[in-house]
């Protein structure tokens, strides 16, 4: 059976709804949906400076690997030390902001 949009727009709603009627998971939902927004942004910003993972490992001190796990694993945050040393190397620094 093909791919079908319908079925995808059909399990969006469904989880919506079980987000919804689980504050928890809601709250769960949340806080991966902003450490997405996060990583994405750390993506453009080293693809933005024209660099990979590499090059950027050798101007923070990181190794490549570090590099990778901060971009793509959703199970291990980056420690601080390794998130100032990745801003750093882009030319960027961390605000706290209030909402």
């Amino acid at each position: 059976m093909p791919f079908m949009e319908t079925d995808m727009e059909q399990e969006a709603t469904e989880l919506q709804a079980m987000i919804d009627a689980d504050p928890e998971l809601g709250e769960a939902s949340d806080v991966f949906n902003q450490e997405y927004e996060f990583r994405k942004k750390l993506v453009l910003a080293r693809k933005g400076a024209g660099l990979t993972q590499k090059e950027l490992g050798m101007m923070s001190g990181l190794p490549f690997r570090a590099i990778s796990r901060m971009e793509t694993n959703t199970e291990v945050s980056p420690n601080i030390r390794t998130l100032f040393k990745y801003l750093s190397a882009l030319g960027y620094n961390l605000e706290i902001v209030k909402e």
